[in-house]
């Protein structure tokens, strides 16, 4: 009774407020909102349960939030353009791959599920920081016109490894096929003589702008990977 609707309406509206504006702090929890709600004269008393249960019942709850980077890159329309139009038609004569590299991977224990019955502890898997087995690095294409997902792990991601990578990838196509590659603008992408060797083997490659990786196609496949 002592929560009138006046009240609720006060709670709700400074819980989807930002905090950063009133308490310095980027997310809130109940705690904080009940301690500024307090300060702030509006509330007297309340629990943290009675608090939940009032923010439930005008349709507030917890939201993750998701942070996106807009590209910097002075010629990101041209780019942006320039790809668009090479999803949307295939080349005469060519074939369009999308390029990427994925990791560096590692093998370490993941958590499960078991069934324990009274008095059985459950096996515990220790916390891994050392990577004794080493690590490894998946080049992968994707194939626009067939779907499929081609790849190699290497131990390092250097420009030569990439290089390797391409070649090994221009012999599975007939010389005469011209490869559109999309690719992000990494600096071993951009070596000259990865440049150079590209033009000499009817490969041209498509890189995507600045703080856009998400043009090329491939990432949607690293997803469930």
């Amino acid at each position: 009774r002592s929560f009138t609707a006046d009240i609720v309406e006060q709670i709700a509206e400074v819980a989807l407020s930002p905090p950063k504006e009133l308490i310095g702090m980027t997310q809130w929890s109940l705690a904080k909102l009940r301690e500024y709600m307090i300060e702030q004269g509006l509330l007297g008393r309340i629990s943290l349960e009675w608090l939940r249960q009032l923010l439930r019942r005008r349709g507030v709850r917890w939201r993750r939030t998701k942070t996106w980077k807009e590209s910097t890159d002075p010629e990101f329309w041209p780019k942006y353009r320039q790809i668009r139009r090479l999803y949307g038609a295939r080349p005469r004569g060519g074939r369009r791959l999308c390029v990427d590299e994925f990791g560096p991977l590692n093998l370490q224990p993941r958590h499960g599920h078991c069934l324990a019955g009274r008095n059985k502890r459950v096996e515990r898997l220790r916390a891994t920081y050392n990577r004794p087995g080493g690590v490894r690095n998946f080049f992968a294409c994707y194939d626009l016109e067939t779907g499929r997902l081609y790849g190699r792990f290497t131990r390092s991601k250097t420009w030569q490894d990439f290089l390797s990578f391409l070649r090994w990838l221009r012999r599975r196509y007939r010389r005469e096929e011209r490869l559109h590659i999309v690719t992000d603008n990494y600096k071993t992408h951009l070596r000259s003589e990865v440049l150079s060797w590209a033009k000499r083997h009817n490969v041209r490659l498509h890189f995507t702008p600045t703080n856009a990786s998400w043009l090329n196609r491939i990432e949607c496949e690293f997803t469930p990977l």
